[in-house]
């Protein structure tokens, strides 16, 4: 592994929301959301000035706040991935993981979503929401002891998720 693992930073702001916009535009989105749903979908993640701002609220308010926990992975200088976690007392909810297409398959995914988990306390549920199309995610939580526990209704955008979680 050439990438680092660190706390996110309001610098980090930035390439995050970059991240967001373009892995929700990759050709696996365009699998997991129905075609009747897609187009809504992708204009959510159209990079823009309202979205952006938007983004950084949502952002500053989670780094300055001691019950979220927010990552990124960094190579070369650069933000490659990043992920966040809520710590919502009996819960440790993990709530978001994205690696630049780019650098998908080299292990960031993985040790972003390691590190995520281990900040759970001794006797915390750990626990994640997925997009039920989306195999390969449910098999790296699955392979991390996480099981599947209920449908999350509503859906997203039209696609089924289900919610997973480890003791």
């Amino acid at each position: 592994m050439s990438f680092v693992i660190r706390p996110a930073t309001l610098a980090d702001i930035d390439p995050m929301f970059a991240i967001t916009c373009a892995v929700h535009q990759t050709p696996l989105y365009k699998k997991l959301i129905p075609a009747s749903s897609y187009a809504r979908f992708l204009e959510r993640y159209i990079p823009s000035k309202k979205r952006r701002e938007a983004f950084i609220q949502k952002i500053k308010s989670r780094l300055s706040d001691r019950h979220w926990h927010l990552w990124v992975a960094e190579e070369d200088g650069a933000v490659r991935g990043f992920t966040f976690a809520h710590d919502a007392g009996e819960e440790l909810e993990l709530r978001g993981l994205f690696v630049d297409e780019a650098y998908q398959g080299r292990g960031i995914g993985k040790r972003l979503f390691e590190i995520s988990c281990e900040v759970a306390h001794p006797d915390q549920t750990i626990t994640l929401d997925v997009l039920r199309a989306n195999e390969h995610a449910i098999g790296l939580y699955e392979r991390a002891g996480f099981h599947t526990v209920s449908e999350v209704p509503p859906t997203y955008y039209g696609a089924p998720m289900i919610r997973m979680q480890r003791h």
